[in-house]
């Protein structure tokens, strides 16, 4: 006797149709459709690749300021050197002249105060807020660290990772500004109902995380301010990743990111541009 699957989903008010299947025609179903679904990404990210606006639409919109950065008005996208929504140099010549005496880094504990503030953190009752705390801490020292690794295991070593400020030391002061979980759940339901139902994968689309961040950048001899800049990330698009199961695992993919990016920027000028991440993912981890 072939084996058969019996598949039912309801959910609140949204009751979805009952499907009977013979499990061989589902395993082939699904294998159709991810190498339909994979060839369809792997085409449509080429086409974005050499079609920046496009990319750019599908990349998460500016945060509101938070307040970290005293004068966000000053901040302005500069695509043609980083991969941010808003940067502020207090003199790009300047800082090409003077980055040359900057032979190591330190970064400063990772502050959520910010997020605090936020009018809807009020809202939460006890036990979320307790456990929404611990993965903003959790968040918090991944980004220190994150950024750290990045350039101890930089092949060029720009600069060397110091627990304090000295003289020759650049010094970076973030704040993560925003974090919204990946809602995980719905991912789920949408990875089930996309391989059985057509148009059912359309429930993960509303399922998409986002983190934001504010970053001063300080010479760490006068303490005087250099550099300012923000960003924000989305979850990107994926045909299956782990990660969408997760409610923070694509925050620190972007928190990764924004290591790597900093680093190329560390060993690049002001007139060299470094790309952004990509709004696909095709890695499965």
């Amino acid at each position: 006797m072939t084996p058969e699957v019996f598949i039912f989903a309801d959910f609140s008010e949204i009751t979805f149709w009952v499907y009977y299947i013979p499990f061989q025609d589902l395993a082939m179903h699904l294998i159709k459709k991810t190498i339909l679904t994979l060839i369809t990404s792997l085409l449509i990210s080429l086409l974005f690749t050499s079609c920046g606006s496009i990319n750019k639409l599908l990349k998460a919109d500016p945060a509101p300021p938070a307040g970290f950065i005293e004068h966000p008005e000053y901040l302005k996208e500069w695509r043609d050197h980083a991969p941010f929504h808003g940067i502020w140099f207090q003199d790009k010549e300047t800082f090409d002249q003077i980055r040359g005496k900057f032979k190591t880094v330190y970064f400063a504990p990772v502050t959520t105060d910010f997020i605090e503030k936020q009018g809807w953190w009020s809202s939460l009752n006890t036990a979320d807020y307790e456990s929404y705390k611990k993965e903003l801490s959790m968040l918090a020292r991944y980004t220190k660290k994150s950024m750290e690794k990045a350039f101890r295991t930089d092949p060029k070593k720009a600069q060397k990772v110091v627990k304090s400020p000295q003289k020759d030391t650049i010094v970076y002061e973030i704040a993560i500004v925003e974090v919204i979980a990946t809602k995980a759940h719905l991912n789920a339901i949408g990875s089930v109902l996309g391989a059985v139902v057509p148009g059912g994968g359309l429930v993960a689309s509303t399922a998409k995380g986002s983190i934001a961040i504010e970053v001063k950048v300080y010479d760490g001899e006068t303490n005087e301010l250099m550099i300012a800049w923000a960003d924000r990330e989305q979850d990107p698009s994926t045909i299956f990743s782990l990660a969408d199961f997760s409610c923070f695992d694509h925050a620190k993919e972007s928190i990764d990111n924004w290591a790597e990016q900093l680093v190329t920027l560390h060993n690049s000028t002001t007139k060299d541009r470094v790309e952004d991440s990509s709004p696909f993912s095709f890695l499965p981890f």
